[in-house]
């Protein structure tokens, strides 16, 4: 079954990159999510690179700032100018992406490879098929491997819906990663200037341990 929700969430993100005449959307300075991803990441594994997988990045905001640690990055997004923007911001910076890929996030490369899997808000978009992706990110993933996830929770928006967008209840981002070191869990809510409206998210760092 085509899955009408998603594309109408692609169309939507790319329509907003395309608006802004140039300007980056969120800004070009890496989120809360992306410094503390690679605090925890230092923590487990010192100054070893990294090998990131950023699903969905937009913009390249996040990518970039991984690149700038010396880390091999791969950018996806299904958006052609965010893709275009990412690779643009990382030549400001005078770094380099490994690969940037634009993409549904169904088609990441297989992630037995990346020792981090970095995902901004971009999880939810996949609707009915977020938690089946989410266990499948999980399932495949090495052991050591970390990952940082973001994702809007029902809290703001309670049980109003919205087709082809998942949101997580309470606490259930975090069970989803039950037998995982958990290294940091919390859920807020804050005000989105571009939707003008409360917003309320769940964010997850978690390491994948052996059985």
């Amino acid at each position: 079954m085509e899955d009408t929700g998603h594309a109408s969430s692609v169309v939507n993100w790319e329509e907003r990159y395309a608006a802004t005449n140039g300007a980056y959307f969120f800004g070009k300075e890496p989120s809360a999510l992306a410094h503390l991803a690679a605090h925890f990441w230092r923590l487990c594994h010192g100054e070893r690179a990294a090998r990131v997988v950023d699903l969905g990045c937009g913009e390249g905001r996040d990518a970039v700032f991984f690149a700038e640690h010396g880390w091999r990055v791969t950018a996806l997004d299904a958006s052609p100018t965010a893709i275009q923007r990412a690779r643009e911001l990382a030549a400001e910076r005078g770094v380099q992406l490994e690969a940037t890929l634009c993409a549904d996030l169904r088609g990441c490369p297989a992630l037995e490879t990346f020792d981090l899997v970095f995902a901004g808000c971009s999880i939810g978009a996949l609707g009915e098929d977020a938690i089946p992706f989410l266990q499948r990110l999980r399932a495949s993933s090495p052991v050591g491997a970390l990952h940082a996830i973001r994702s809007a929770t029902r809290e703001a928006w309670g049980h109003e819906e919205r087709p082809g967008f998942y949101r997580f209840d309470r606490n259930e981002l975090k069970f989803e990663y039950r037998g995982w070191r958990l290294l940091y869990y919390a859920e807020d809510l804050l005000y989105v200037p571009h939707m003008d409206r409360l917003a309320s998210f769940a964010d997850i760092i978690a390491q994948k341990v052996a059985e």
